[in-house]
């Protein structure tokens, strides 16, 4: 999580106040499976002609070593560019008097954070989230709490 102010880009009258990204194991997992389900994938459409052909050990050594290589690769590229900012307009799109609620929901098996909208629609936030193994996030109650806040603090009521 980083906390700052002021955002050349989007002018004067706003400031980023909370930017949100993976942590670095939980980008390093998610490029991992998707490298590891790419190279799964090219693995067998490399083993069945291997079948077909009846290549040495070293071809299906390398069969073998194609995901895991793809996996390693796509873990070190990681998804670090994934997140989500909150500035003093709202949170991603999102602006904050269109926001209803803030709060916590499970998605698989990932705990992240939702957004209720006024219309009845509900957003999921691509960062932060908890999960198990490479996607935990020691930081996540913490990161909840600073955009409740934030949230709080920028929403307008609205009598009904």
């Amino acid at each position: 999580m980083v906390l700052w102010r002021g955002r050349p880009e989007s002018g004067p009258d706003s400031a980023v106040l909370a930017s949100f990204r993976l942590t670095r194991w939980q980008a390093f997992g998610r490029g991992f499976l998707c490298g590891a389900g790419a190279g799964g994938a090219l693995a067998l459409a490399v083993g069945v002609p291997l079948l077909v052909f009846r290549p040495g050990a070293l071809a299906w050594a390398l069969c073998g070593l194609l995901p895991l290589g793809l996996g390693l690769a796509g873990g070190l590229h990681g998804g670090r560019d994934r997140g989500a900012d909150a500035d003093d307009r709202g949170i991603h799109q999102v602006p904050w008097d269109t926001v209803v609620d803030l709060y916590t929901e499970r998605c698989g098996h990932r705990t992240v954070v939702a957004l209720r909208l006024d219309s009845g629609a509900v957003v999921r936030l691509p960062a932060p989230y908890d999960g198990w193994l490479l996607a935990h996030d020691p930081a996540f109650e913490d990161k909840v709490f600073t955009l409740r806040n934030i949230w709080e603090t920028h929403r307008r009521w609205h009598p009904r």
